[in-house]
Protein backbone atom coordinates (compact mmCIF):
# COMPACT_ATOMS: atom_id res chain seq x y z
CA UNK A 1 0.00 0.00 0.00
CA UNK A 2 1.14 3.52 -0.73
CA UNK A 3 0.93 5.64 2.41
CA UNK A 4 0.56 9.35 1.63
CA UNK A 5 0.07 12.55 3.55
CA UNK A 6 -3.05 14.57 2.79
CA UNK A 7 -0.83 17.54 1.91
CA UNK A 8 2.85 18.39 2.20
CA UNK A 9 5.25 21.25 2.70
CA UNK A 10 9.02 21.76 2.69
CA UNK A 11 11.08 18.58 2.40
CA UNK A 12 7.99 16.39 2.52
CA UNK A 13 6.86 17.66 -0.89
CA UNK A 14 9.77 16.22 -2.93
CA UNK A 15 9.89 13.16 -0.67
CA UNK A 16 6.26 12.34 -1.37
CA UNK A 17 6.70 12.96 -5.10
CA UNK A 18 9.70 10.60 -5.17
CA UNK A 19 7.86 8.11 -2.98
CA UNK A 20 5.01 7.90 -5.51
CA UNK A 21 7.48 7.66 -8.40
CA UNK A 22 9.40 4.77 -6.83
CA UNK A 23 6.26 2.93 -5.75
CA UNK A 24 4.68 3.04 -9.20
CA UNK A 25 7.86 2.10 -11.04
CA UNK A 26 8.62 -0.81 -8.71
CA UNK A 27 5.14 -2.18 -9.32
CA UNK A 28 6.14 -2.41 -12.99
CA UNK A 29 9.63 -3.82 -12.40
CA UNK A 30 8.81 -6.33 -9.67
CA UNK A 31 5.97 -8.80 -9.12
CA UNK A 32 4.41 -6.66 -6.39
CA UNK A 33 1.05 -5.00 -5.90
CA UNK A 34 -0.70 -2.87 -3.30
CA UNK A 35 -0.94 -5.81 -0.91
CA UNK A 36 2.70 -6.96 -1.13
CA UNK A 37 4.52 -3.62 -1.41
CA UNK A 38 4.51 -1.05 1.42
CA UNK A 39 5.60 2.46 0.44
CA UNK A 40 6.08 4.88 3.35
CA UNK A 41 7.29 8.46 3.34
CA UNK A 42 9.46 10.14 5.95
CA UNK A 43 9.78 8.30 9.25
CA UNK A 44 10.70 9.70 12.66
CA UNK A 45 13.82 8.82 14.63
CA UNK A 46 12.33 8.23 18.06
CA UNK A 47 14.04 6.97 21.18
CA UNK A 48 12.62 3.84 22.76
CA UNK A 49 13.64 1.60 25.65
CA UNK A 50 16.45 0.02 23.61
CA UNK A 51 17.57 3.08 21.64
CA UNK A 52 16.49 4.98 18.54
CA UNK A 53 14.00 3.29 16.19
CA UNK A 54 12.22 4.37 12.98
CA UNK A 55 8.55 5.09 13.60
CA UNK A 56 5.57 6.38 11.64
CA UNK A 57 3.25 9.05 12.96
CA UNK A 58 -0.28 7.77 13.49
CA UNK A 59 -2.95 10.49 13.27
CA UNK A 60 -5.66 10.62 15.90
CA UNK A 61 -8.74 12.78 16.27
CA UNK A 62 -8.43 12.62 20.05
CA UNK A 63 -6.68 15.47 21.84
CA UNK A 64 -3.36 14.69 23.53
CA UNK A 65 -3.24 11.27 21.92
CA UNK A 66 0.02 11.35 19.96
CA UNK A 67 0.87 7.89 18.65
CA UNK A 68 3.62 6.32 16.63
CA UNK A 69 3.84 2.99 14.87
CA UNK A 70 7.10 1.07 14.57
CA UNK A 71 8.28 0.31 11.04
CA UNK A 72 7.93 -3.43 10.56
CA UNK A 73 8.55 -5.76 7.63
CA UNK A 74 6.24 -8.77 7.72
CA UNK A 75 8.14 -11.32 5.64
CA UNK A 76 5.15 -13.65 5.59
CA UNK A 77 2.97 -11.21 3.63
CA UNK A 78 5.27 -8.63 2.02
CA UNK A 79 7.57 -8.79 -0.99
CA UNK A 80 9.11 -5.36 -0.42
CA UNK A 81 8.96 -2.21 1.69
CA UNK A 82 10.54 1.24 1.48
CA UNK A 83 10.68 4.33 3.69
CA UNK A 84 12.59 7.63 3.87
CA UNK A 85 15.03 8.57 6.64
CA UNK A 86 15.88 12.30 6.57
CA UNK A 87 19.10 13.58 8.10
CA UNK A 88 18.75 16.07 10.96
CA UNK A 89 21.04 18.62 9.29
CA UNK A 90 19.59 21.12 6.80
CA UNK A 91 21.91 23.34 4.73
CA UNK A 92 20.65 26.62 3.29
CA UNK A 93 22.15 27.75 -0.01
CA UNK A 94 20.56 30.92 -1.33
CA UNK A 95 16.87 30.29 -1.82
CA UNK A 96 17.19 26.50 -1.60
CA UNK A 97 17.72 24.00 1.18
CA UNK A 98 19.76 20.82 0.95
CA UNK A 99 19.10 17.76 3.07
CA UNK A 100 20.42 14.24 2.84
CA UNK A 101 17.83 11.49 2.84
CA UNK A 102 18.33 7.74 2.97
CA UNK A 103 15.73 5.59 1.24
CA UNK A 104 15.70 2.25 3.02
CA UNK A 105 14.48 -0.87 1.24
CA UNK A 106 13.70 -4.28 2.68
CA UNK A 107 12.92 -6.95 0.10
CA UNK A 108 12.32 -10.66 -0.20
CA UNK A 109 14.74 -11.42 -3.02
CA UNK A 110 13.14 -14.73 -3.94
CA UNK A 111 9.81 -12.99 -4.53
CA UNK A 112 10.98 -9.99 -6.58
CA UNK A 113 13.65 -11.46 -8.86
CA UNK A 114 11.28 -13.32 -11.15
CA UNK A 115 10.56 -10.46 -13.58
CA UNK A 116 13.71 -8.42 -14.20
CA UNK A 117 16.03 -11.40 -13.93
CA UNK A 118 15.80 -15.12 -14.47
CA UNK A 119 13.41 -16.83 -12.10
CA UNK A 120 15.98 -19.62 -11.76
CA UNK A 121 18.81 -17.57 -10.24
CA UNK A 122 21.32 -19.79 -8.52
CA UNK A 123 22.83 -16.92 -6.53
CA UNK A 124 21.43 -14.52 -3.93
CA UNK A 125 20.32 -11.87 -6.41
CA UNK A 126 20.91 -8.93 -4.07
CA UNK A 127 22.82 -6.93 -6.70
CA UNK A 128 19.97 -7.42 -9.16
CA UNK A 129 17.49 -6.01 -6.65
CA UNK A 130 19.69 -3.02 -5.82
CA UNK A 131 20.38 -2.30 -9.47
CA UNK A 132 16.66 -1.99 -10.22
CA UNK A 133 16.38 0.67 -7.51
CA UNK A 134 19.74 2.27 -8.33
CA UNK A 135 18.69 3.03 -11.89
CA UNK A 136 15.50 4.68 -10.65
CA UNK A 137 17.37 6.79 -8.11
CA UNK A 138 19.89 7.95 -10.71
CA UNK A 139 17.03 9.32 -12.82
CA UNK A 140 17.18 12.90 -11.56
CA UNK A 141 13.70 13.89 -10.49
CA UNK A 142 12.15 16.24 -7.97
CA UNK A 143 15.46 17.88 -7.04
CA UNK A 144 17.21 14.66 -6.05
CA UNK A 145 20.84 13.63 -6.53
CA UNK A 146 21.93 10.01 -6.10
CA UNK A 147 25.05 9.88 -3.89
CA UNK A 148 25.62 6.16 -3.35
CA UNK A 149 24.29 3.27 -1.35
CA UNK A 150 24.88 1.13 1.70
CA UNK A 151 24.37 -2.53 2.49
CA UNK A 152 24.72 -4.57 5.64
CA UNK A 153 22.24 -4.41 8.49
CA UNK A 154 24.34 -2.22 10.76
CA UNK A 155 25.28 0.19 7.98
CA UNK A 156 21.71 0.61 6.77
CA UNK A 157 20.36 1.21 10.27
CA UNK A 158 23.34 2.97 11.84
CA UNK A 159 21.10 5.84 13.00
CA UNK A 160 18.84 3.36 14.78
CA UNK A 161 20.78 1.70 17.57
CA UNK A 162 17.51 0.36 18.97
CA UNK A 163 17.49 -2.03 16.01
CA UNK A 164 21.15 -2.93 15.89
CA UNK A 165 21.82 -3.83 19.52
CA UNK A 166 21.71 -7.51 20.37
CA UNK A 167 18.22 -7.30 21.87
CA UNK A 168 16.64 -4.99 19.34
CA UNK A 169 16.99 -6.64 15.96
CA UNK A 170 13.62 -6.72 14.25
CA UNK A 171 14.93 -6.80 10.67
CA UNK A 172 17.39 -9.15 9.08
CA UNK A 173 19.73 -9.25 6.09
CA UNK A 174 19.92 -12.96 5.44
CA UNK A 175 18.57 -14.75 2.40
CA UNK A 176 15.92 -14.35 1.18
CA UNK A 177 15.59 -11.01 3.04
CA UNK A 178 17.84 -8.14 1.96
CA UNK A 179 18.00 -4.58 3.30
CA UNK A 180 19.83 -1.71 1.63
CA UNK A 181 19.82 2.08 1.58
CA UNK A 182 20.03 4.57 -1.27
CA UNK A 183 21.69 7.81 -0.17
CA UNK A 184 20.12 10.85 -1.81
CA UNK A 185 20.56 14.61 -1.65
CA UNK A 186 17.26 16.50 -1.79
CA UNK A 187 17.44 20.10 -3.01
CA UNK A 188 14.25 22.09 -2.55
CA UNK A 189 12.83 25.57 -2.18
CA UNK A 190 10.55 25.67 0.88
CA UNK A 191 8.71 28.69 -0.50
CA UNK A 192 7.69 26.68 -3.56
CA UNK A 193 7.24 23.37 -1.76
CA UNK A 194 4.26 24.57 0.27
CA UNK A 195 1.15 22.65 -0.68
CA UNK A 196 -0.72 22.65 2.59
CA UNK A 197 -0.54 22.33 6.35
CA UNK A 198 -1.98 18.90 7.08
CA UNK A 199 0.56 16.17 7.85
CA UNK A 200 -1.72 13.24 8.61
CA UNK A 201 -1.21 9.96 6.82
CA UNK A 202 -4.13 8.74 4.74
CA UNK A 203 -3.44 5.12 5.55
CA UNK A 204 -1.41 3.19 8.08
Amino acid sequence: MLHLKDSTTGLDTPIQAFQVFLYNRLKVLWPVDDTTLEGYGRVYRNRGDKGYVPELFVPSADADNTQYKAVYFDKTTLNAMLFFDADDKVIKKGLTFEQRVGIIFIVNIDLINGVTTSASLQHRGDEEARNDVRLLCQDKKFGTVYEGEETGFRNVFYRYDGLTNKDGEVFEDRHPIHCFKMNMLFIYNPAKNCAGVSHSLKTI
